[in-house]
């Protein structure tokens, strides 16, 4: 039950049970009367200053860890700088020298290989191959080492013998008589050079 008090103006509760909740000499009351204008602006001041006031309090316990040094609990053996290895300087200079002539490389176009150089040494690369490809300087078949792994090698090498041979024909087996008949011309030409 709520009452108003009329000297005050102001909202008092009165229990009506009092003894269910416990007994108090003095009854709760709320101001219901309202703030002046300047309370508000006051509420709202006092806590910008308590913001401020937290802030000012954390920086202060930043700068007091900040200036205390850091003493390590545990000395670990692994955290102490290493001695470089001589291998390890060496290779460290390979690695500077390379970047050096790569970057050297890039800047300078006279550095690279002369291409009239290239293009000779290819034709002769191309001429060589051409000259093998029809030599017939093959003088003794491939040995065969007896070993079964070692078969599928062997007949590869002595087919390409007999091929290089111009005995190729003789030696496979004749499929129809057209091939009997090529046969016999070849064997002829071979027996006659």
């Amino acid at each position: 039950m709520d009452s108003k008090d009329n000297n005050s103006g102001t909202l008092k509760t009165v229990f009506e049970d009092d003894e269910e909740y416990g007994s108090s000499e003095e009854l709760p009351t709320v101001d219901a009367t309202p703030k002046g204008p300047y309370q508000r602006e006051l509420d709202r001041l006092r806590q910008q200053l308590l913001a401020q006031e937290q802030k000012v309090k954390q920086q202060e316990e930043l700068l007091l860890q900040y200036s205390t040094p850091i003493r390590p609990t545990v000395t670990d053996p692994t955290l102490t700088p290493r001695v470089p290895r001589p291998q390890d300087i060496a290779y460290q200079e390979r690695i500077r020298r390379q970047k050096e002539q790569e970057e050297t490389m890039k800047t300078d176009p006279t550095a690279g290989p002369n291409p009239e150089f290239l293009l000779t040494v290819l034709q002769n690369l191309a001429s060589i191959v051409i000259d093998n490809k029809n030599a017939t300087d093959v003088t003794e078949p491939p040995k065969f080492s007896g070993r079964t792994e070692d078969w599928d090698t062997w007949y590869q090498q002595f087919r390409t013998y007999l091929k290089a041979k111009g005995w190729l024909d003789t030696f496979l087996p004749p499929q129809d008589p057209e091939h009997r008949a090529s046969t016999k011309q070849s064997m002829r030409k071979s027996t006659t050079n």
